[in-house]
């Protein structure tokens, strides 16, 4: 990994971030780098994740993260409140597209498919809602024109040790999944 002079940051260490996901697989790898780095960390979660919590303040000291529950990122007001003195966002987006014109449309149909055999239906309706969630966000910024850059990252396969134990059985079943695919 390249080593950038912490003079050169765009956002000092310090400084608050927020982390859309913070209990997802690639959310809580950003929130670990973040954290290593310096930085305090306001992560979002769906539900109450009380490990979470204690896995990043046990590590790194009991002011360095903080969880808040977001059920819904469309909610205007809760998600103002959490950005409150947040110095930027990382919206941790795991879509399946290649482009912004090309989607995984075999996936979102699957995912609505009731031939889609039980045991797949868990990842494909995971991997579905990623591609309509970056689908969302690229036609906001089409629409909205806002004065920031959008970037989306496409990982094809992401490997590294899992943060709490929480964690494991998502992991394991869609790992599962994307091995018997991988066997056609």
């Amino acid at each position: 990994m390249a080593s950038i002079k912490k003079e050169q940051y765009a956002i000092a260490p310090g400084s608050r971030v927020l982390v859309t996901g913070a209990n997802g697989f690639i959310g809580s790898h950003v929130v670990q780098q973040l954290l290593s780095l310096g930085y305090v960390v306001r992560g979002t979660v769906r539900s109450q994740k009380p490990w979470l919590d204690e896995l990043f303040r046990s590590k790194y000291g009991p002011n360095s993260f903080e969880s808040v529950v977001i059920p819904d990122l469309s909610n205007y007001d809760t998600l103002s409140k959490a950005m409150r003195d947040v110095s930027g966002v990382i919206h941790v987006l795991d879509a399946n597209g290649m482009t912004v014109d090309t989607w995984n449309e075999a996936t979102v149909k699957a995912a609505f498919d009731e031939g889609t055999p039980a045991d797949a239906k868990p990842f494909t309706v995971y991997v579905a809602s990623k591609t309509e969630g970056e689908r969302a966000a690229w036609k906001w910024v089409k629409n909205n024109k806002p004065p920031f850059v959008f970037n989306a990252i496409l990982p094809y396969y992401t490997v590294s040790e899992r943060m709490g134990q929480a964690l494991m059985s998502l992991y394991n079943s869609s790992r599962a999944y994307q091995w018997s695919l991988n066997k056609i």
